[in-house]
């Protein structure tokens, strides 16, 4: 039967949705989650993938793509990629509101020098998904609404994702007043960045 993979971040249950479509259409579906940024597929981003056929598909590192097959299961390899994104969007959405705290009591940078120094390179990791907020923020806010889909079946319902779920919604869709005040936020951040923690 012919292969299909789906490789969106999605729930397991969305996941076996498709894969019992494609199964239906006489095709057999591969699951399977990108980790990292699309842009750096061959440099350093790694593709997840599951299913009963997820080892046929191991030959994509011939072709300079990092894979690994991480289960037999269907829904595996989706579940892994929801993991992920909560964890970076939600450190994500946790830094922008204390950094708009900061900002208000007027020592933004030197709460960025006092994250530097207490858990060297974190800001570092952060950066890529915190300065690109904007532009993604729509994507990463339905990553969540996937991710809180994907608890609700184990019955759990975790608060602070769907916190992040809505902040970056809001990010996304901010009023130009409030959009400026993220803006100059963020560049600040950059700027510290750009220019080290000493």
């Amino acid at each position: 039967n012919a292969l299909f993979l789906e490789a969106n971040a999605i729930s397991p249950a969305k996941a076996q949705e498709i894969a019992d479509l494609v199964i239906q259409a006489g095709g057999d579906c591969i699951d399977g989650g990108v980790i990292g940024a699309a842009s750096q597929l061959t440099k350093g981003t790694f593709t997840v993938l599951s299913g009963p056929r997820a080892n046929e598909l191991e030959n994509l590192g011939s072709l300079g793509l990092a894979v690994e097959v991480v289960g037999d299961k269907l829904g595996q390899a989706s579940a892994l990629k929801m993991m992920n994104a909560g964890l970076f969007h939600g450190l994500t959405t946790l830094m922008l509101e204390l950094m708009f705290g900061a900002r208000g009591w007027g020592i933004l940078p030197q709460v960025l020098r006092l994250y530097e120094r207490r858990s060297p390179g974190m800001l570092g990791q952060l950066a890529p998904l915190i300065e690109t907020t904007s532009r993604h923020g729509d994507r990463r806010s339905r990553e969540m609404a996937e991710l809180l889909e994907a608890f609700s079946t184990v019955e759990f319902s975790p608060r602070s994702i769907a916190t992040g779920r809505d902040i970056l919604s809001e990010m996304a869709h901010l009023e130009p007043a409030k959009s400026q005040e993220w803006s100059e936020i963020i560049a600040t951040f950059t700027e510290f960045r750009q220019h080290g923690t000493s």
